[in-house]
């Protein structure tokens, strides 16, 4: 997305963000493009990579505040960190986050701040979440989610 800034996790670097939306769910595959590692979209029912035997992951895009500079922006995690979000909101590890939320008992992960950090690199690394005082957007905060929500409005997200 044009002008649209990633967040992106260092093992040098945790990140505080403030998560307030899952935009996008998808499949990808992880195949291998000369050295490096290349993501590409799965494409569903007949897909050639899932008929050769490659393993489809599932990936979130979020929008999230970015308590560093506190600008809104995307931040693509796969199943380790979102089970751990999930694990947070429901207390046991069902890969089903915000859909459970209108239960009392759970609590909505949108409401509270969370450390994420990384160790190691590449496919080996291992991600890490902890969860901060709940406490409500400031009222700028909530503007400037609704002015990120407007302008990526209507347009598709190329993900990472």
């Amino acid at each position: 997305m044009e002008g649209t800034e990633w967040l992106m996790v260092s093992p040098r670097q945790p990140a505080m963000v403030r998560i307030f939306r899952i935009l996008v769910q998808e499949e990808i595959h992880w195949s291998q493009d000369g050295e490096r590692m290349r993501k590409t979209r799965c494409e569903g029912p007949g897909c050639a990579k899932c008929a050769e035997g490659e393993r489809r992951q599932t990936r979130w895009t979020l929008g999230v505040i970015d308590r560093a500079d506190g600008k809104p922006k995307l931040m693509q995690v796969g199943a380790q960190l979102m089970s751990q979000i999930t694990e947070f909101a429901t207390g046991s590890n069902p890969m089903r986050i915000f859909a459970v939320l209108g239960r009392k008992r759970l609590r909505n992960p949108e409401n509270y701040d969370f450390t994420i950090s990384r160790e190691g690199e590449g496919r080996f690394g291992r991600y890490r979440i902890t969860h901060h005082e709940r406490k409500p957007l400031t009222k700028g905060e909530q503007s400037r989610v609704i002015d990120f929500l407007a302008d990526i409005a209507g347009q598709a997200i190329k993900t990472k």
